[in-house]
């Protein structure tokens, strides 16, 4: 086990378990771990937590020891201002104990996160950024691509085990960088490395993939961006915290199953696009988006 310390407070201890170590018996709703959408929606929790609680202890729990499983998230890049003390469980076996004091994850993140997203116009600001290092190896990435400064990112999501009932097939997604691209809108396709989104790249002359699998180095393009268009998964709930306006296309739109998985506009618009519809409309829609930041820059 590792710890690290960030405050000095001491008063009514509260806990955040982002290990999944401290479920409740049969809690099947914690799964297997905090993906990039997970720790989205723990991000958003403790900050609104920490404004209203400014004296009180919060102690964090993660796990790193598996594979993949912070993401390039981890509890110390996202919640540093936020956590007194940050426990990490650094291999399977880590005596990771429960903590006491409340428990902030005490039931599903995204029944949590129908109710941030309700009064949103109450939550502080976020003030996550992509760590420095990622926001250089972007600004080194776009100068070597020529990309022009005012892009559009764009991210699917192809390989999810809810895709085809959730999100679009990959062929309305090449249809849409194709319109976008009729539009002489530079866009950049965030795809995972060696995915099939190797074809937007060779067959439209001004869009790019990436490569990188750091999901910091993703989150400074799309910081970056004029816009942002997401597919129902976590890249497009981080868009809107770090404050880039996002088209969301989503096929549905509203609370499902008592839970509500749409990004919280943190002051910039989020606009939904229906993946039911044509993706001509989904690249109108992010047009009007950028020509309605241009005015404001």
């Amino acid at each position: 086990m590792r710890l690290t310390t960030h405050g000095q407070r001491h008063t009514l201890p509260a806990y955040f378990d982002m290990a999944c170590r401290c479920r409740p018996r049969g809690a099947r709703w914690y799964g297997k771990g905090f993906r990039i959408g997970d720790r989205a929606a723990a991000y958003v929790c403790m900050l609104d937590w920490r404004h209203r609680n400014p004296t009180r202890k919060l102690t964090v729990l993660e796990n790193v020891w598996l594979p993949g499983a912070c993401y390039g998230l981890n509890a110390e890049l996202i919640c540093p201002e936020m956590a007194d003390e940050i426990w990490y469980a650094v291999t399977s076996q880590d005596p990771l104990s429960k903590p006491l004091g409340e428990p902030l994850y005490d039931r599903s993140l995204w029944l949590i996160w129908r109710e941030l997203r309700r009064r949103w116009q109450e939550l502080p600001r976020p003030g996550f950024k992509p760590r420095s290092g990622a926001t250089g190896n972007t600004a080194f990435y776009l100068k070597q691509k020529q990309v022009p400064p005012f892009y559009v990112t764009v991210q699917p999501l192809i390989d999810a085990t809810y895709n085809k009932y959730r999100n679009a097939p990959l062929e309305w997604w090449q249809q849409l960088c194709k319109a976008l691209s009729e539009r002489g809108i530079p866009l950049i396709v965030v795809d995972r490395q060696g995915g099939p989104f190797d074809l937007v790249r060779t067959q439209y002359s001004d869009s790019w993939n990436i490569s990188q699998s750091d999901v910091q180095d993703h989150l400074a393009l799309i910081k970056g961006a004029a816009v942002h268009i997401g597919a129902e998964t976590g890249m497009t709930l981080w868009a809107a915290i770090v404050g880039t306006p996002v088209v969301a296309a989503y096929k549905f739109w509203g609370i499902m199953n008592h839970m509500d998985t749409r990004p919280i506009p943190f002051g910039a618009p989020v606009v939904h696009a229906d993946i039911k519809g044509p993706p001509e409309a989904v690249a109108a829609k992010a047009e009007a988006l950028m020509s309605s930041k241009a005015v404001r820059a």
